[in-house]
């Protein structure tokens, strides 16, 4: 589908659904261009260097046959996903000098 066509495809829908077109269209952006390290793939953003232990990432991002459903994720987005997928963990910002 070419970029024209989605655009009117989207601009078919009633004004009630003005925000989910633009949701669509945040992310066929991000799904149509390469994901980079440090830019979100759920809400566009960027963030800075974060990690999560391994096992915490592996049961929020991971897919059964193993690959990550979303390689980059900012820290929020992160916390949001392991809500919604049931891990209930506390999280904690802190600095280390690297």
């Amino acid at each position: 589908m070419k970029r024209s066509d989605w655009d009117d495809f989207l601009r078919s829908f009633p004004l009630s659904w003005e925000a989910e077109a633009n949701r669509l269209r945040r992310r066929l952006a991000l799904v149509s261009r390469e994901p980079r390290e440090l830019l979100c793939m759920l809400c566009d953003a960027d963030y800075p260097v974060w990690f999560a232990p391994n096992d915490l990432w592996n049961r929020v991002v991971r897919r059964e046959d193993g690959s990550d459903e979303w390689p980059f994720l900012c820290p929020t987005c992160f916390a949001r996903k392991a809500v919604e997928r049931g891990v209930d963990s506390r999280f904690q910002l802190s600095a280390v000098d690297l």
